[in-house]
């Protein structure tokens, strides 16, 4: 069954086609949110009534690991009463997208006119999406470079967080060239980032593939261009300061009291760590989620308040801290690794009564477990950690492995 990320991404390609038909002017006339607040308004002009099925048939999306999407499914979601912003942010972005895709590179000038030219729209798809993921599989089982040259990436979206993509024909037989030709046992050893980052990074010179990387946007849209220029970059990655460091133990509250604590006065679990690079502001946030069991370290800007990346697992948050302070480093993934212990132990004690219990009292019940148990155990060393020589170094390769612009992470365009 499909979720909504695949859907909102599924959609978000049609609408990029259908920018595309209808060619840079005529697609700033009708994707207008002020003339068009609602899907249904939307649907009932009749250029764009005309040019939906027309895009649909340039689009190739995928739900994870299921079937194609069909028109009828993308428009059933998109009109959904809960997923108006998705519709808004979809609109917004596919407008924008057409506005600026030749400052992306003059090469995409070409589809600013009206109809289309030799771009087709991919999300989860096997020709473009799967083969490069492939592709990066080769690389990143030979190469070990990733993060400075020390570790590889946890998965492909630490490489390329790209969403959806746009490419040709041309895009789709270079990519399968490369799969062809390092087919063999013994060819995969020789393939590498360079090999793979080399090849994208010509596609997209030359106006033939374009990853996107989307988040929900509101209110207005900014398109960035991400790993274009390794300099620029790495000035914009050492830029990062630490503003301040946001956390206190956390006493177990029973939920009788804490029911009656309003939701703005209630004390957060997470560990938070604020930055400032370049010019905007945002939090580094470390936190144990219980449900799932995982550590987690995600950078979240403070404009848009959407996470634009994450380390997953406390094991490769200690391999990032391990570049600068090996010995800070095991400290940590010890200390972490008992408390795990400690909080399944008693997480097992609660799950014996989570029947009984309503689910607002069990999840916070679970929560402080997981506060008591994880993070106040972990808290003082990351404390510590930050306030000392390498603090600083520490967070810049956190911020840059978790956004996907370490040394060996693909260029792509990210649209929020």
């Amino acid at each position: 069954m499909a979720d909504d990320t695949s859907y909102a991404e599924s959609v978000q390609a049609l609408f990029c086609a259908v920018a595309d038909y209808l060619g840079k002017q005529e697609a700033s006339k009708l994707l207008d949110l002020k003339k068009y607040s609602s899907p249904q308004e939307l649907l009932e002009e009749k250029k764009i009534a005309r040019a939906i099925p027309l895009a649909f048939k340039r689009i190739n999306a995928h739900y994870a690991g299921g079937a194609r999407f069909s028109l009828d499914q993308l428009i059933d979601w998109m009109t959904l009463p809960k997923n108006i912003k998705w519709y808004k942010s979809t609109i917004m972005i596919a407008n924008q997208m057409m506005k600026e895709i030749s400052a992306i590179d003059n090469d995409f000038r070409s589809i600013e006119s009206p109809n289309f030219q030799n771009l087709f729209y991919f999300r989860g798809d096997d020709e473009i999406m799967q083969n490069i993921e492939t592709l990066f599989k080769y690389a990143n089982s030979e190469s070990p470079i990733a993060v400075r040259g020390t570790m590889k990436f946890g998965n492909v979206n630490k490489w390329s967080p790209a969403d959806i993509y746009f490419g040709s024909t041309v895009a789709k037989n270079r990519i399968k060239k490369d799969l062809k030709e390092y087919a063999t046992p013994k060819a995969k050893q020789a393939y590498s980032f360079v090999l793979l980052n080399s090849m994208i990074g010509e596609l997209i010179d030359n106006g033939e593939l374009l990853p996107l990387s989307l988040k929900q946007a509101a209110g207005s849209v900014t398109v960035k261009k991400v790993n274009f220029d390794r300099t620029l970059e790495e000035k914009y990655i050492n830029s990062l300061r630490i503003q301040d460091i946001v956390w206190v133990p956390y006493k177990a509250i029973p939920w009788s009291k804490f029911s009656k604590i309003p939701l703005s006065q209630r004390i957060a679990r997470d560990f938070k760590v604020k930055i400032k690079v370049g010019s905007l502001t945002g939090v580094i946030k470390f936190r144990h989620d219980p449900s799932g069991g995982k550590f987690l370290a995600e950078y979240v800007p403070d404009k848009g308040n959407a996470r634009e990346g994450q380390i997953a697992g406390a094991k490769l948050i200690s391999t990032v801290m391990e570049v600068v302070d090996t010995t800070s480093a095991g400290r940590f993934l010890n200390a972490y690794r008992k408390a795990e212990v400690k909080f399944k132990e008693e997480q097992r004690k609660l799950d014996t009564k989570k029947s009984t219990m309503p689910k607002d009292q069990f999840d916070h019940a679970r929560g402080n477990n997981s506060a008591v148990n994880i993070m106040n155990v972990v808290g003082p060393i990351l404390v510590q950690f930050f306030k000392g020589k390498n603090g600083t170094k520490f967070a810049k390769l956190i911020f840059e492995y978790s956004t996907s612009r370490s040394d060996a992470s693909g260029k792509f365009v990210i649209a929020k």
